[in-house]
């Protein structure tokens, strides 16, 4: 949702997965066997996993710009720190601060 506020685009949100569930039905299982968020519908186009969405997203609105340059040797830098904030990130919040305050129910946590 963040890259898609930066580039600007139209977007319609449904809120699916977690206390919302809905990961589960028929329709969401055609979209993502995985049954994970998020999902990306596009037209014709449907993505599923974050780094698949945001580089389809970066090629089809935004080539050229700062966001996803054109030349190959500065978007290569550009994912190369998108993947490495995936990795750091992942074991330095998601772990220990995002699933143990936010995802754990108040009378689970230590």
């Amino acid at each position: 949702m963040w890259a898609i506020a930066e580039l600007g685009l139209p977007v319609t949100r449904h809120d699916v997965g977690g206390r919302h569930g809905g990961t589960d039905t028929p329709e969401f299982v055609a979209m993502n066997p995985n049954r994970t968020v998020p999902v990306l519908r596009d037209g014709n186009v449907t993505l599923w996993e974050s780094a698949a969405i945001l580089r389809y997203l970066a090629n089809r609105h935004a080539l050229g710009t700062p966001f996803w340059p054109g030349d190959l040797g500065r978007r290569s830098d550009v994912d190369r720190w998108a993947e490495w904030a995936k990795v750091e990130v992942a074991q330095a919040f998601t772990v220990p601060i995002f699933w143990r305050v936010v995802r754990t129910a108040p009378a689970a946590r230590d």
